[in-house]
């Protein structure tokens, strides 16, 4: 992709913080705790189940899932996007409940997700598991303006 494409993109400077647990479990599973992608190319990055034990889901289950990072955006012109990963929902048939869940420039907590089971048989989520996705879209300014009647 020429990077001339890319001038022109208003940049998202985002603060993220990892909770206590997800730095632990960093050291426990050798991994990084970090926004990951599969490759450089794709427009989202993967956010994973912060929890210390497997959690079974029951047919129609929703239970909400820490992921262990606090958000942080440092401009009001762009919103986070956290959706299901098209994969987990295929093959195990979990959700996010309220996809995509939206976070605003005024939300500082950590992100958790609502996580639903859609199969008919018991599911189980284990540590570090990768259950969303996670992007930024820009937002446009918006005019609103008031009438009378809305033309047909």
């Amino acid at each position: 992709m020429e990077t001339s494409l890319l001038k022109n993109l208003k940049v998202c400077k985002i603060n993220i913080e990892k909770s206590s647990l997800a730095k632990t479990l960093e050291k426990v599973y050798g991994i990084e705790w970090g926004f990951s992608q599969e490759t450089p190319l794709d427009s989202y990055h993967h956010l994973r189940a912060c929890i210390i034990k497997d959690i079974t889901l029951n047919p129609g289950d929703i239970l909400p899932i820490p992921t262990g990072m606090y958000l942080q955006l440092l401009s009001p012109n762009f919103i986070v996007e956290v959706g299901t990963d098209h994969d987990v929902a295929y093959n195990e048939g979990l959700t996010i409940f309220d996809s995509p869940m939206l976070f605003s420039y005024t939300f500082r907590n950590e992100i958790w997700l609502l996580i639903k089971n859609n199969f008919d048989k018991v599911q189980t989520i284990q540590p570090t598991k990768k259950l969303a996705t996670f992007s930024v879209r820009q937002l446009p300014q918006m005019v609103i303006n008031y009438v009378d009647a809305i033309q047909e």
